[in-house]
This record gives C-alpha cells, sequence and structure tokens, in this order.
C-alpha cells in the first residue's frame, strides 16, 4: 500500500498536534460535532474520553491528539473493513498523512482508540482482547509503522455511550477498563523504551533441575502460583511460579505426544508436585483451583492441602461487574504481559511446542501478579474478608464436585411426566385462546 499523501477535497477536521507531547491519541475519524468545531475528540465520545483521561490524570493539553480519518465517513466501511482488519484504497492518503503527523511528535505512547487505530498501527485485530497491552514490535499487518514507539490500545469510549448486550461485559462498564489502561498510558508515556520485565523461566530443562524447584520451594515454604495444560485428559505440562521472575515449567509430552521425561523420572516428578501441593504450610494460588485442584486428584490421588487463593474467585468478588478470565485480569493487573491467549491454539499450527510451555508459563506469573495487584485492591475497597469467607466454600464444593449428588431417579421421571402433562394441557389452552395453532417457542407468532 502506497502511503503518499494527498490532500483531500472533503471538509477535514485538522489534527490537535502537540509536537512535545508524549502521548498520541489516535482516533477512528471525526463526528458531526468534531466537524462544527473543527477539532478532534470534542463530541460525546470526546467528552466521555476526557473524563476517563482525568481520572487517570491526564488532560488534553497532555496529549497529542488524532484521527486515522480526517473527514467524517458516510460509512466507515468506505475505508476500513472490519472483518478483516484491513484498510482500502480510499483510506491511502490519510494513512499517509497520519504517518506524517506522527513522526513528527515526540510522544513515547500511541493510544490506539478503537479498532481501524489499532489496525492501522499493529495490523492486529481483537480490540476487546488487546487492549491495555503495550505493544512495541513491527506486525506483519501493519501499514502505519512508527518505529520506537508503545502502541497501547482502549477500547472507543463511544462503545462505553452504548448500552451492553445482556449478560456480557460492555457499556457503561468499558468505561473502568477505559480508565484503567489510560493509567497506563500514563505510567509509560514517561519513558520510550518498552521495559519488559526480566523473567527466569526453567523450561524443557533436566529432571534433576525440577526436582532441586520443588526441594527450593518445600524447604524454605515458599508460596507459589500454579497451572495446569491438559491435552487429550492428560496433563502436558505444568508450570509453578514464586515470584514475578522465577518460574517453572515442566513437560510431560513432547511435541510428537510422546513422553518427554522417563517413567521414573516422571514418577519422581509428579511426587514432588504433590510433595509441595499437599504440603499445609505452603500457600497455593490457582485462578479457576476448583478445575486445576480437582484435576490432580482425579488423576495423580494428590489432595492439594494448607492456604488455596483463587484469582478468579478474587476477581468476582472484588469487582463483580467484571469478566473473571484470566486474560482480563491479566491485561487489568499486571504491568507488562500482552495479550497471549491465543498461543494456547497457535503452537500447533507453528509445530512448536515450547509456545505452549512459554504459554504456561504466562498463566502462572501472570495469576502470581495478579494475586498480588488484585489482593492490595481487594484489601483497600474492604472486600478482602469476603473472598476469605467464599474460600472456606472450596474445600467443600471440591468434595461435592468429586463424590457427586445422590439423586431419585424415579422420582425424577415422574417430575418428568406430569411436567409433560401439564405442558400439553397449557399447549391445547393456548391454541384455544389464539384461534390456532402456536409455537410457544418461536418470538415471531408470539409478537404477532
Amino acid at each position: 500500500m502506497s502511503l503518499d499523501y494527498q490532500p483531500s477535497t472533503q471538509r477535514t477536521v485538522s489534527c490537535e498536534s502537540r509536537p512535545h507531547a508524549k502521548i498520541a491519541i489516535i482516533g477512528e475519524a471525526p463526528g458531526a460535532t468534531e466537524l462544527i468545531k473543527g477539532k478532534p475528540f470534542v463530541g460525546r465520545a470526546g467528552s466521555l474520553l476526557w473524563q476517563c483521561s482525568s481520572a487517570a490524570q491526564i488532560t488534553r493539553e497532555m496529549c497529542s491528539v488524532h484521527n486515522v480519518l480526517d473527514v467524517k465517513p458516510k460509512n466507515i466501511t468506505e475505508f476500513y473493513d472490519a472483518k478483516r482488519g484491513v484498510f482500502k484504497t480510499a483510506a491511502e492518503p490519510h494513512l499517509a498523512r497520519l504517518k506524517e503527523e506522527l513522526e513528527q511528535t515526540e510522544a513515547n505512547v500511541l493510544v490506539a482508540c478503537g479498532a481501524p487505530a489499532l489496525a492501522a498501527l499493529t495490523g492486529l485485530r481483537g480490540i476487546t482482547k488487546l487492549r491495555g497491552s503495550i505493544l512495541d514490535k513491527s506486525y506483519p499487518g501493519a501499514v502505519l509503522r512508527v518505529p520506537g514507539r508503545k502502541v497501547i490500545p482502549i477500547i472507543h469510549p463511544s462503545h462505553a455511550l452504548r448500552p451492553a448486550a445482556a449478560g456480557k461485559f460492555g457499556g457503561y462498564l468499558y468505561r473502568w477498563a477505559i480508565i484503567r489502561d489510560l493509567k497506563r498510558v500514563k505510567h509509560e508515556s514517561a519513558f520510550r523504551e518498552n521495559r519488559v520485565p526480566h523473567r527466569n523461566l526453567l523450561m524443557g530443562g533436566r529432571c534433576e533441575e525440577y526436582l532441586a524447584f520443588m526441594n527450593d520451594v518445600y524447604e524454605h515454604k515458599r508460596p507459589f502460583a500454579c497451572d495446569i495444560a491438559v491435552m487429550n485428559q492428560e496433563m502436558s505440562c505444568v508450570c509453578v511460579t514464586i515470584n514475578r521472575q522465577d518460574t517453572m515449567v515442566i513437560p510431560f509430552t513432547t511435541m510428537q505426544n510422546s513422553n518427554y521425561f522417563s517413567q521414573s523420572e516422571e514418577k519422581a516428578l509428579i511426587q514432588g508436585l504433590a510433595r509441595i501441593l499437599q504440603d499445609p504450610d505452603i500457600p497455593k494460588i490457582f485462578h479457576n483451583c476448583l478445575f486445576d485442584v480437582d484435576f490432580f486428584t482425579a488423576r495423580y490421588g494428590i489432595v492439594t492441602q494448607g492456604p488455596i487463593h483463587d484469582t478468579m474467585i478474587l476477581q468476582h468478588v472484588t469487582y463483580y461487574d467484571m469478566p473473571k478470565g484470566l486474560d482480563f485480569c491479566v491485561s487489568s493487573y499486571c504491568e507488562n504481559i500482552p495479550y497471549y491467549k491465543q498461543e494456547r491454539k497457535t503452537w500447533k499450527q507453528v509445530k512448536d511446542i515450547r509456545q505452549l510451555w512459554e504459554y504456561n508459563a504466562k498463566d502462572g506469573y501472570g495469576t502470581w501478579e495478579v494475586f498480588e495487584n488484585l489482593g492490595k485492591e481487594s484489601k483497600d475497597r474492604g472486600t478482602w474478608d469476603t473472598y476469605l469467607f467464599c474460600m472456606k466454600l472450596v474445600r467443600p464444593l471440591l468434595f461435592m464436585q468429586r463424590r457427586g449428588t445422590k439423586v431419585n431417579k424415579k422420582r425424577m421421571q415422574g417430575i418428568k411426566v406430569e411436567l409433560e402433562k401439564d405442558m400439553t394441557r397449557l399447549q391445547r389452552e393456548l391454541n384455544e385462546l389464539a384461534g390456532e395453532t402456536i409455537n410457544a417457542n418461536s418470538p415471531k407468532q408470539l409478537a404477532n
């Protein structure tokens, strides 16, 4: 795609350039209010953006403000294919102009405000997944390359003005995510480089190295975060994280789905895991412990003892309106772990099982960091005691999950017969009232 700038003949809205600003905000396109006032981000969405920015201690005067398009399109599809995440030929002069504008700023962070801005700067799609991630690589699909700048995507504030779908994260709640991500923007704007934390990862090592790691955990009673990756109902690998830097990933299968260790080595490693999991003095941290802890019990007879913490339950208690998945928690509470959940599937495509191990490690140190940071927020918000109370239910629930619940099948069948008779009677009454046969499961028929 050629990016030679050619001025548009349509009415345009110029950027609000501040060459020395450390933050550049890139939106989608001007709206009706922007056309009237001749400035970007002054409509309803813009007003909300600056409200959220203020909550993150960012003012408009601290930012260079831009749009991918400097004209108001009749339909964004004229310029951008949202399904494929690619720009059309009509967008070329706009991208060329935006590139020139951004190169003239000293911004350390480029805020991709919405999907089109994210696609232009990185070539990536999935704004709700990538929001809050610190992106600094030259991705293959990027059409607008501004080297040496960090890109942090945020959800476009216009989406926070719309009602959310029933039961879905969105609408007003998006403001929480926007403010949180803008706080990260504020922090990252103070320096140009991407300060990726150093990690000590023990992966693909010898059996003796893993046993020594677990022996250190046992001897020093170190709390640890744990996560397992399961394939074909077998444990493919397991990670143990003891702080933000140190993680081990024990592989049990190879790319060819054969055993990584010998039978005796695997036995020693499982015994090492059992030793630390069953130690009553060592706290364990999981995300969705009902899965991991139950798996250890069902597959290996390992009954986890001692304090158990669960970041999924902690998130639900602290911010019960927000998503509870580890991907959302990592993007919200971890300092610099870009979205990585796609690696759970892509390692098979690239035929590199080390990518699965790295994915497992990220789950481990992500869970650790979420627990540290979200735990502090929970205590500040006064929800920590409620969380601890909820965690007391984990062991009874695990017992119930493993043992099951007695069911009177004969009584259940009797109730089923009674309900079917009632449904037949009610359907007959409905048909008589309507004067025709009505399908009660058809919204269209019921509406008419």
